[in-house]
């Protein structure tokens, strides 16, 4: 559970699709998440390592 980002209630997320499938291939078996960016990130998993890297590109504008 979390506390969402919007009201601030509980709430919870999943991932669907073949996320998992790619995640398990990185060697990865599932991510905590623990605190707040002050910047839009996104994370990448590669060759086992995960990296928060700056998403700000993404946002359109």
């Amino acid at each position: 559970m979390t506390a969402g980002a919007i009201t601030g209630g509980a709430t919870t997320t999943q991932a669907n699709g073949f996320l998992r499938t790619y995640m398990k291939l990185s060697g990865y078996d599932g991510l905590i998440f623990q605190g707040r960016s002050d910047r839009w990130v996104y994370i990448c998993l590669h060759n086992g390592i995960a990296e928060l890297r700056d998403a700000s590109y993404l946002l359109g504008g």
